[in-house]
């Protein structure tokens, strides 16, 4: 009878460590979905009431987010922007850092870094990163 108690407590601890261990890998998923991959700006939101703005075709500038080992970089046309990222549960997202700035190639430039510098949510799947600030502006990547 002794032996049946253990053999339960024991079965309902390894469940538990097991239960509580995918939980840690199902919130860093979407960490690893994002820092493994380098990701191209599709559009932008301005702010919640805006229309999607998109990057000027044929325009010699790329809007291009890596990540490297806490660290990201984000070339912003003819500018950047790096430092320190952190992952803040499976939502929430900060970035630290500076922005390395020669002028502004075009609006849409300066509306991305607009949006990046108050970035503090973010969502991924396969191929897309969505970046969202608190006033409701949205920054579209997808996988490059």
């Amino acid at each position: 009878m002794e032996n049946s108690i253990n053999n339960k407590g024991m079965a309902l601890q390894i469940l538990l460590f097991v239960f509580i261990t995918s939980l840690g890998f199902s919130c860093s998923k979407e960490k690893q979905e994002v820092i493994r991959n380098d990701w191209q700006v599709e559009s932008i939101k301005v702010h919640s009431d805006s229309v999607l703005q998109f990057p000027y075709s044929g325009s010699q500038y790329i809007w291009q987010l890596t990540f490297n080992n806490g660290k990201y970089r984000f070339v912003i046309g003819s500018n950047s922007s790096s430092g320190d990222v952190k992952f803040k549960g499976k939502e929430n997202i900060e970035f630290k850092g500076g922005i390395t700035f020669v002028a502004w190639d075009s609006d849409f430039s300066e509306n991305v870094f607009t949006i990046f510098s108050k970035v503090s949510k973010y969502k991924t799947d396969e191929e897309t990163l969505i970046l969202i600030n608190d006033s409701g502006g949205i920054i579209n990547f997808k996988k490059r």
